[in-house]
């Protein structure tokens, strides 16, 4: 202040002694202004040198032109816009970077307060939340907070940020504590102060859903069990069957659940006993059975499976519907042989048709003759057939027609002959 005041003190003293023409004088305190305005920008004096700047503007125009003519003299229509446009000109920069010294900063330990974060890993008071694509540990100032909250940085205190749950948050927070909406293939199970009981209102439902289940806040737990029909697939098991051969079978279970209440209180986690239970049972079964009955009597062996494990799964509210074995591995030299063992039993078969072939063509043949002896004409008339046959075909054979009735005579010689010699 003591500085722009005498400034413009020796600018009007110059001009009282007669130093300075008015004109001069007048121009000297209009740059002078122009200075001080321009410091404003640049030093913090909250606005002192600003109103030193103005009255040096004003004054230089006022004394820019002395004349005792009013039309030669600047007027106050000129001085006060001017003025006015130029000292609100050069407060408005000045407003502008007042506002950005006040920004909060952007990068650093500080820039991290007052932004808001996602909590990672549940703050009980410490755990882990995500700002900014970053995960920071934090502590939370109050009551613990959720996996999802919403969180607020109050504090940095070296790589560990201090936060507060949002306000906002935490009434929705509270009223999602005591309402949940429950579909039509889910119930609740609640646990009231550690013991298993009924929501306090649930319209339309039997206490645990479905639709709307209003619960006591901050001291109701509830946990939701699907009734869906569940496909669980039975990992490759080793198996060996009772007649020795080594494989890997693999299967698929489904099941739903009946009783929630028991799913939830009598075992630990139902989807993994579940799926141990099936593991151990196609173990037993399966090493109980032959491959030759594993492979053709599938549909018996899931039967006993699906009431094997359904008696296991019974007293933990959950019914198995079916089990399949889906895929038998078997080694390579097992499977060499069975095709081997196939295409032996192909052959065999091949055999025994040809075989009951030629005995039912030698069946007939017999019958053949048969006829042919008890009716001697029709040796003459099959004769016949046979020379026209031949006749027909084109070929260089030479055929002599003899009558079988010769050889009549001769045969029955022959056979006396040979009956005397013997005697």
């Amino acid at each position: 202040l003591p500085g722009v005041i005498g400034g413009i003190s020796l600018i009007l003293a110059f001009f009282a002694f007669q130093s300075l023409p008015i004109n001069y004088a007048g121009l000297l305190l209009i740059l002078f202004g122009i200075v001080l305005l321009v410091a404003e920008i640049k030093i913090v004096s909250h606005g002192v040198l600003a109103i030193g700047g103005i009255t040096s503007m004003a004054l230089g125009s006022l004394m820019l032109f002395d004349s005792p003519e009013v039309g030669f003299r600047v007027s106050w229509w000129v001085i006060v816009p001017t003025v006015g446009a130029t000292a609100g000109l050069f407060l408005f920069v000045v407003a502008v970077g007042v506002r950005a010294l006040g920004r909060p900063p952007a990068t650093g330990a500080e820039g991290l307060i007052g932004k808001t974060g996602s909590v990672r890993e549940r703050l009980a008071p410490e755990g882990q939340v995500l700002v900014s694509g970053e995960i920071w540990r934090a502590v939370a100032e109050g009551e613990p907070v959720e996996i999802g909250g919403q969180v607020r940085i109050v504090a940095v205190d070296g790589l560990t940020l201090k936060v507060t749950i949002v306000a906002v948050l935490v009434a929705l927070f509270f009223i999602g504590s005591f309402a949940r909406i429950l579909r039509e293939y889910e119930r609740a199970v609640i646990f009231r102060l550690g013991r298993s009981t009924k929501a306090i209102l649930n319209p339309g439902g039997q206490g645990n859903g479905p639709g709307l289940v209003l619960l006591v806040p901050l001291i109701d737990k509830m946990v939701k069990v699907s009734l869906q029909t569940v496909a669980l697939d039975v990992a490759p098991q080793d198996v060996i069957t009772r007649d020795n051969v080594s494989l890997k079978v693999s299967a698929v279970i489904y099941f739903r659940v009946v009783d929630p209440e028991r799913a939830v209180i009598a075992v630990q986690d139902y989807l993994y006993a579940t799926s141990q239970i099936a593991q151990t049972t196609l173990r037993s079964v399966l090493g109980q059975v032959e491959l030759d009955d594993l492979l053709s009597a599938r549909d018996k062996i899931n039967q006993q499976l699906q009431r094997i494990i359904d008696e296991h799964t019974e007293p933990w509210g959950i019914k198995v519907a079916t089990v399949e074995v889906k895929q038998i591995d078997l080694p390579q030299d097992m499977q060499r042989a069975m095709a081997k063992q196939a295409e032996a039993e192909r052959e065999r078969r091949a055999k025994v048709i040809n075989a009951d072939g030629e005995f039912q063509a030698a069946a007939k043949l017999s019958e053949a003759a048969e006829v042919l002896t008890r009716h001697p004409i029709a040796v003459q008339l099959r004769y016949l057939q046979t020379m026209r046959e031949i006749a027909s075909e084109r070929s260089t054979t030479t055929f002599f027609p003899l009558p079988l009735d010769l050889f009549g005579p001769l045969l029955q010689a022959f056979n006396k002959g040979g009956d005397g010699s013997k005697a």
